[in-house]
């Protein structure tokens, strides 16, 4: 059963791989991508509104925004303790 192994095993709760909790690559690299899509994209929305640029570029960049920032309350829910 996927989950089932000892704190800080590949398996384990924490998600941790066999060096303890947050050793898996791919999963430290999310967060900071995901965090810098949001500040880009949110930057590029402001920008692009307060200029009166194009509207599908604006649209654009606020969904990127939005899917951001859901894809970092969806994560921070997946990872946290307790």
């Amino acid at each position: 059963m996927p989950g089932s192994g000892a704190p800080g095993t590949p398996g384990g709760p924490d998600g941790g791989g066999p060096d303890g909790p947050g050793t898996d690559p791919q999963r430290g690299m999310l967060r900071p991508v995901l965090w810098t899509g949001l500040v880009i994209s949110a930057a590029a929305n402001a920008l692009l509104s307060g200029t009166g640029a194009s509207v599908p570029a604006g649209i654009g960049c606020g969904l990127l925004t939005l899917a951001c920032a859901t894809a970092l309350v969806v994560h921070h829910y997946r990872n946290r303790r307790g």
